[in-house]
């Protein structure tokens, strides 16, 4: 039987090595191609595929890969199992030497969200890995983790993505649904790696995720969905319902992570959000 968190265990830490060995250089940041999802591949993206690519080839693992990059590509022979991958969540911060970025793997028995079983997210500047199996709990360098027990807007720290690259009326949409939030908060981030700020919830450093763009990918958001929840957490959409998506490379979605169920609750009564789309 596969064990798949040491597996991506072992391949993290080759993609940790690569990054660090390119971060910020002039060959990191050379375009060479352009990903299913319709954004410019650049080379430390396609190293860091390559690598997990031929690391699952050579262990002679039998998959379905789903990839920011190349999309779906079948591995080995008669494969059962999913892996979803986002080599590199938060390319823009690679190239332009911001140390936030990480590796995101995760493994599915289905084509949806809600079939991940193992998750992993390592942070690949500080070598920190996150980690989660269904039922078994979620873990930080193999310690527990525990989400923060704040439940007052004014006193957590929030992640809030602000909708930029985005059409003028779907700014405008979005920033009138966020400023009943944003002006009861005090301490806003934006970061830039959506799985490891979903971790950061998950251990207590970030009391809430929120994305209302409907522009996260399955890739992203595949092993930080079963990390935060694994940790006692929450994650559902702007409208409280549960995260539903195919693991498709180009599916995208919105929603809250939170420590907590009330803080939580708190951030939907202010988005105040019925049948967004």
């Amino acid at each position: 039987m596969t064990n798949w968190l040491r597996l991506f265990q072992e391949v993290s830490k080759d993609v940790y090595t690569e990054v660090n060995s390119t971060f910020g250089s002039d060959q990191a940041k050379k375009i060479v191609g352009e990903g299913v999802g319709g954004d410019m591949t650049l080379h430390i993206d396609r190293r860091a595929e390559d690598i997990v690519i031929k690391f699952l080839e050579r262990k002679k693992i039998s998959c379905i890969l789903v990839s920011e990059e190349c999309g779906i590509k079948i591995i080995g022979e008669n494969p059962e199992d999913y892996v979803v991958l986002d080599g590199i969540d938060g390319t823009s911060n690679a190239i332009r030497r911001i140390p936030f970025i990480s590796i995101s793997i995760a493994h599915a028995t289905a084509p949806y969200l809600h079939a991940v079983d193992v998750g992993l997210v390592m942070d690949l500047v500080r070598g920190i890995t996150f980690s989660a199996e269904k039922g078994k709990g979620a873990y930080e360098d193999g310690h527990l983790l525990e989400p923060s027990s704040i439940t007052s807007l004014m006193e957590g720290i929030f992640s809030v993505k602000l909708p930029v690259n985005m059409k003028r009326k779907d700014i405008q949409r979005d920033i009138t649904r966020l400023m009943p939030l944003i002006s009861n908060m005090r301490k806003l981030r934006q970061l830039g790696s959506v799985a490891l700020e979903i971790c950061y919830v998950a251990s207590g450093r970030l009391d809430a995720c929120v994305d209302l763009r409907h522009k996260i990918r399955a890739t992203d958001l595949a092993s930080a969905y079963l990390i935060v929840r694994e940790a006692g957490g929450v994650m559902f959409t702007p409208e409280g319902n549960e995260v539903i998506m195919e693991l498709k490379a180009n599916a995208r979605t919105s929603f809250v992570a939170a420590a907590n169920l009330t803080i939580y609750r708190k951030i939907l009564k202010r988005l105040q959000i019925k049948n967004y789309k």
